[in-house]
């Protein structure tokens, strides 16, 4: 992986995902129809619905106090998640102005403010 992983808000800060053992995952899905006609023989409808979900998965290491980048992404979820307000996800060089469809963390006992395994799922903003 080359370059920075952000997310960012105006009026929020940034977070920066870059050391977090961050993956990203662009996943565009265009489903197909296929209609059975009969002996054996089948005809494909390609509808054009085409979506795409650009999905992080990283570890967080601060916990979940006031100012740690799990309390950030908590804010970027609920401000970010409107038609209005859209966020933006830096990818190396590229931006995209997304919405957060879903944010999800976990804590595990005895390992203190480590988060592994978090993921927000993004959807680009029309």
């Amino acid at each position: 992986m080359t370059g920075a992983i952000s997310i960012s808000h105006p009026g929020l800060t940034t977070v920066d995902l870059t050391n977090n053992n961050c993956s990203v995952q662009y996943v565009s899905s265009n489903p197909l129809f296929i209609v059975p006609i009969g002996g054996g023989a089948q005809v494909t409808l390609n509808m054009v619905l085409l979506s795409v979900r650009i999905i992080l998965t990283f570890d967080l290491l601060d916990g979940i106090g006031a100012g740690s980048k799990f309390k950030n992404l908590m804010d970027f979820a609920k401000t970010g998640s409107g038609i209005t307000n859209p966020v933006t996800f830096t990818w190396g060089s590229d931006t995209y102005k997304v919405q957060i469809e879903s944010f999800i963390a976990s804590t595990l006992p005895g390992k203190m403010d480590y988060m592994p395994g978090c993921s927000i799922t993004l959807v680009p903003h029309i």
